[in-house]
C-alpha cells in the first residue's frame, strides 16, 4: 500500500492540512499522481487545487460525472462521530460508491449500443483519428502524440483522450461517449486492442510496443475485418500468432524529427547521457530472492548471453516457476541497471544520468541529475553530449537510440544483436558486450556518422508511420 491514498475527510481542516502538503499516490510501478483531499462541510475559500469540497449528499452526483480519481480512504479523525457513527457512514459511502460505478457501467453500455449504430461516413474529405492514452505511462504517451501530429500535418481532424491533469482517471464510460461524439474512422491504441467500443467499420490500429498481459496471456482476443496489428519487435510476433493466426505488421519506435534533430548552436561536451529509469526494487517488488538478479547480472559481467529459457532454467534451481512473471522486463532491468554502473564505474570523461530512482544506488548519485520531461529539453541533452548509453536487453532498435543518433550524439549500444531483427547500420554505433568493452569504446568514433539524421527521418519518424497507417486504411 502507498504512504499516501486519494482520501475524503470529514473534517475540512484535516482536508487542507493533507492538501497543502501534495502528497503523491502511487498509481502504476512507475508513476504516481498528485494526492485529491476531498472534504464535507463548510467550503474553504481558495484551498489548493488539490482540495476538493464534495459535500457528503453531493457524493453520488459529483462521482457519476468526474474525471477524478475516487476516494480510497474515508477519515474521520477529530470528528463527532463516534466509533458505530463512523461504520454506518463508511458503509453509505461503500453503497454510494457501488450505485455510482453502476450508473457509469449503465452510461457506458447505452454508448455503445449508439456506436453500434453510428458508422462513420469515409466519402468525408477529412478524417478523423482518435487515440487514447495516459499521461501517467513513460513511453506510450509521447508515441500517441507523435502519431497525432503527424496525422494532423496529413490533414486529419484527430483527438487524443487522456488526462488533463496529475489527479484524473480514464473512466471507461467517458471513453466510450468520446469515442461516440468524435466518430472517428480511425482509432489508435498501443498496448490494447480495444476494439470492443468502436464501430464495426472504424479502422483500429494497435501497436504492441511491451508484453502486456492481453497480449501475453492464453485468453484469445476477438479480431475484426478492420483490426490492423503492429509490433515492434520480433517475440510479439510470436505472442500474437500463438493467441491467434491475424496477421501482425512490423512497426519500430518513432522519432519526432521536428524535436529530435543536430542542432549546431548547443556545444557538444565530451561527456556520456543516460535517459531512463531505473529498476531498483523491482525484482523485490516481484516478491523474488535477490540470488535471481545476482546470479543474472554475473552472467552479464562474463559477457553470457541469456535468453527466456535460461532465466527459466534457473528459476527451476531456485523452486521459482516464471510463468507468471515479465521475464522481458526482467531481462531488461538487469541489463539496464548494470550496464549504467559499468559506465558510472569505467568512463574517465563526464557522466549524466537522468531519470527515476537513480538515487538509490550509491554508484548513481554523484552523476544523478533527475528526471528529464520528454521532448525539446531531452533533444537538447543529447545534442550537448558526445555519446549516450542505449542498454536494451532485446531489440536494438528502440526509440532511445533513434532519438540519440538523431540528435548527432554517439550512441553506446549494449551488444543485443543476436536477439534483433534487421539491425540496421551498424556503422553508426559502438557496440559493447562487456564492462571492458564498453570502457574501450568510450574516446572512439563509429566508422561512418555522416547521414545519420536522414536515414532515421526516412524510415523512423512518425510522418513515415502516419503515412503508413493513411495508405492501409485508405480502402
Amino acid at each position: 500500500m502507498s504512504e499516501y491514498e486519494d482520501t475524503y475527510f470529514f473534517n475540512p481542516d484535516e482536508a487542507l492540512k493533507a492538501a497543502l502538503n501534495k502528497n503523491r499516490v502511487k498509481l502504476t510501478a512507475v508513476c504516481n499522481g498528485l494526492q485529491i483531499c476531498y472534504y464535507d462541510g463548510e467550503k474553504i475559500e481558495n484551498g489548493p487545487e488539490n482540495l476538493i469540497h464534495v459535500p457528503y449528499k453531493d457524493i453520488f452526483d459529483y462521482f457519476i460525472d468526474t474525471m477524478n480519481r475516487p476516494p480510497i480512504r474515508i477519515k474521520f479523525d477529530d470528528t463527532r462521530f463516534n466509533a458505530l457513527e463512523a461504520q454506518e457512514r463508511l458503509e453509505e459511502i461503500n453503497n454510494t460508491f457501488i450505485n455510482v460505478n453502476k450508473h457509469r457501467d449503465q452510461r457506458r453500455q447505452r454508448y455503445l449500443e449508439l456506436i453500434r449504430n453510428k458508422e462513420p461516413d469515409f466519402s468525408e474529405k477529412k478524417k478523423r483519428a482518435f487515440l487514447m492514452t495516459s499521461r501517467h505511462t513513460t513511453v506510450i504517451q509521447y508515441s500517441s502524440k507523435g502519431i497525432a501530429k503527424a496525422l494532423e500535418k496529413m490533414g486529419y481532424e484527430v483527438k487524443i483522450l487522456t488526462e488533463e491533469d496529475d489527479m484524473q482517471a480514464l473512466y471507461q464510460d467517458l471513453r466510450v461517449k468520446e469515442i461516440f461524439e468524435f466518430n472517428p474512422h480511425v482509432v489508435i491504441n498501443i498496448n490494447h486492442m480495444y476494439n470492443d467500443i468502436i464501430n464495426e467499420k472504424t479502422w483500429n490500429i494497435v501497436w504492441w510496443q511491451d508484453p502486456v498481459e492481453e497480449l501475453l496471456s492464453d485468453k484469445p482476443v476477438h479480431v475484426r475485418k478492420r483490426d490492423i496489428i503492429f509490433s515492434y519487435d520480433k517475440t510479439f510476433d510470436e505472442f500474437w500468432v500463438r493467441k491467434q493466426a491475424a496477421p501482425i505488421y512490423r512497426q519500430d519506435f518513432c522519432i519526432d524529427s521536428e524535436i529530435f534533430f543536430p542542432q549546431p548552436g548547443i556545444h557538444r561536451e565530451n561527456k556520456i547521457v543516460f535517459v531512463g529509469g531505473s529498476y531498483y526494487g523491482y525484482f523485490k517488488s516481484l516478491g523474488l530472492p535477490p540470488e535471481i538478479r545476482k546470479e543474472l547480472t554475473c552472467w552479464l559481467e562474463d559477457g553470457v548471453y541469456f535468453m527466456e529459457e535460461d532465466v527459466i532454467q534457473l528459476g527451476h534451481q531456485h523452486q521459482i516457476c516464471f510463468d507468471k512473471y515479465p521475464i522481458p522486463s526482467l531481462l531488461q532491468g538487469v541489463v539496464r541497471d548494470t550496464t549504467v554502473k559499468w559506465m558510472c564505474e569505467e568512463s574517465d570523461i563526464d557522466v549524466e544520468i537522468y531519470g527515476r530512482k537513480w538515487e538509490e544506488y550509491e554508484f548513481a548519485r554523484p552523476f544523478f541529475k533527475g528526471e528529464l520531461p520528454h521532448g525539446k529539453v531531452l533533444a537538447d541533452v543529447y545534442c550537448s553530449s558526445k555519446y549516450a548509453l542505449v542498454c536494451s536487453g532485446a531489440n536494438i532498435q528502440n526509440q532511445r537510440l533513434f532519438e540519440t543518433a538523431a540528435c548527432g550524439a554517439i550512441p553506446l549500444v549494449y551488444d543485443s544483436r543476436p536477439f534483433s531483427t534487421d539491425p540496421l547500420w551498424e556503422d553508426q554505433y559502438l557496440f559493447f558486450r562487456t564492462r571492458h568493452e564498453l570502457k574501450q569504446a568510450i574516446g572512439q568514433v563509429p566508422k561512418m556518422m555522416d547521414g545519420t539524421f536522414e536515414r532515421i527521418n526516412n524510415r523512423f519518424s512518425y510522418d513515415c508511420f502516419a503515412k503508413k497507417i493513411h495508405r492501409m486504411t485508405a480502402r
